[in-house]
């Protein structure tokens, strides 16, 4: 039943994931090729926060992806889609904050 509930919660954690990887997609797209963008001090703090706690979640997805590996050839199937799902979960809270750096570039030019 554990293994069940694991398995489903990945197909869900995926399904999100891909949705928001589409979704930043084109908002990266309606950004296009542009030049430095003018953005007010506030934006400018506003995305250096957003880009230093990026960094601390793609720290925390590579390290769960390593455990994930791990698992392979140490753990059960059930530990590796739980750290699968842990890396997954991590994985999208860095795209959601890609989206809201391109928003905030979006509105800054």
């Amino acid at each position: 039943m554990g293994t069940a509930i694991v398995v489903v919660a990945l197909l869900v954690l995926g399904v999100i994931s891909f949705r928001l990887n589409r979704q930043l997609i084109s908002w990266r797209q309606q950004l296009g090729q542009r030049g430095p963008v003018e953005l007010t001090a506030g934006q400018q703090v506003a995305i250096s926060q957003l880009r230093h706690d990026r960094r601390k979640w793609v720290l925390l997805s590579q390290v769960l992806f390593v455990i994930a590996v791990v698992m392979i050839f140490s753990g059960s199937f059930t530990e590796l889609c739980f750290f699968l799902d842990l890396y997954t979960v991590a994985s999208i809270v860095v795209r959601q904050s890609n989206i809201q750096e391109a928003k905030l570039i979006a509105r800054g030019s």
